[in-house]
């Protein structure tokens, strides 16, 4: 399958990094020039904009991101393959990336993406595998696990998010696979388990060692403040919240994990 890579044109270095780490692992890449938000006018990003999202106001660097897969999106809808896998320039690798992309035959018929990174947070998932691919297990995603750093997705899926991203008002990561939003409630989703793929960032902030690759949307993204009456009510919810879940997962044979990384 073809293998999309995001990259900015003005981050050599982030290509330099990338194109060592799939020659290394003998996989060949098509690289993609990033929308680059600072580029685009405010006309242009109102444009795009369908007003308030579900979480904050989209600053550039977010409006280019997503129409950054949303060009990948365009490519593999017109394209011929069944099935691409897209990247972004701030990932570290696991073994075998090469075995899980020679081939579409392993991914489930009714998949419409399969997530290759972890987040390093738990997340629920089928217990029963799907199927197996370099090592690795699939198994059905039941619950929202953000990040777009790396994906495999059909050719029907990419044609139908195009469809639906004429307007935009939310990050890609949480239009994609954010249970809480429609698009990826109508989304069949799947995930290698262990993850083949982390970015830079999940690394840092898990104490891990890091290249300090850095975010492009680092400063775009707000900290939400909390009221201290909120903040109350979550740690009250907090407890009561796992235990539903993991009550779910236990009657739904389902497992509620982090996935790790090899």
């Amino acid at each position: 399958m073809k293998c999309y890579l995001i990259n900015l044109d003005r981050s050599p270095e982030r290509l330099k990094r990338m194109s060592t780490l799939f020659a290394g692992m003998e996989v060949a890449f098509i690289r993609v020039s990033a929308v680059d938000g600072k580029k685009l006018t405010q006309r242009e990003i109102d444009g795009w904009l369908a007003g308030e999202g579900n979480f904050y106001h989209l600053g550039p660097g977010e409006v280019g991101c997503f129409l950054s897969h949303r060009k990948c999106w365009e490519f593999i809808a017109e394209g011929e393959d069944s099935h691409s896998a897209i990247f972004e320039d701030d990932l570290h690798f696991g073994a075998g990336l090469k075995d899980v992309l020679v081939t579409a035959d392993w991914i489930p018929n009714d998949a419409d993406i399969v997530k290759l990174e972890t987040t390093l947070t738990r997340t629920l998932y089928q217990r029963r595998q799907a199927a197996t691919i370099a090592g690795r297990t699939v198994r059905r995603l039941h619950s929202s696990q953000f990040g777009s750093g790396g994906y495999i997705i059909s050719r029907p899926c990419a044609k139908k998010l195009v469809e639906e991203s004429k307007k935009i008002a939310d990050p890609v990561d949480q239009f994609i696979f954010n249970n809480n939003l429609s698009m990826a409630l109508s989304l069949k989703i799947y995930h290698l388990v262990p993850a083949i793929c982390i970015q830079d960032l999940i690394l840092s902030q898990n104490r891990f060692k890091n290249y300090n690759i850095g975010s492009e949307l680092s400063g775009e993204r707000p900290k939400l403040q909390e009221t201290l009456r909120r903040k109350i009510l979550r740690e009250i919810q907090r407890p009561i919240k796992r235990i539903s879940i993991r009550l779910k997962a236990s009657l739904g044979g389902m497992e509620w994990k982090k996935i790790p990384i090899e």
